[in-house]
């Protein structure tokens, strides 16, 4: 599986979990903002004012955070920071930029 196809799968996961503990969250992210190497512009960030106060809020750890693609996992973020962002953070544009469209023609 590429990295694109990981990420996907891990955002998709993150996605369907907003869903039901967040209904209507994908129009409230500014995408043209979103960045997931930031704590205040990542999807939690946008949603719950900081990273760690959507994990707080959904009551999830950083690691099953990361497993649902609201973060890259550790070793990405220490060795391939500059890869594994900008790949995750397509990764939630193209998902919302998906939902957002559904919205529309609904």
């Amino acid at each position: 599986m590429t990295t694109e196809g990981f990420y996907a799968e891990e955002v998709g996961t993150g996605a369907r979990f907003l869903d039901q503990h967040m209904p209507g969250w994908a129009p409230r992210i500014d995408r043209d903002k979103l960045g997931l190497a930031s704590r205040h512009n990542c999807t939690l960030g946008q949603l719950c004012g900081s990273y760690s106060a959507g994990l707080r809020e959904l009551g999830i750890s950083d690691s099953r955070a990361r497993k649902m693609g609201f973060d890259v996992g550790r070793n990405a973020r220490l060795f391939f920071p500059f890869i594994a962002y900008p790949v995750i953070t397509t990764a939630w544009k193209t998902e919302i930029e998906e939902r957002q469209q559904r919205a529309v023609a609904a």
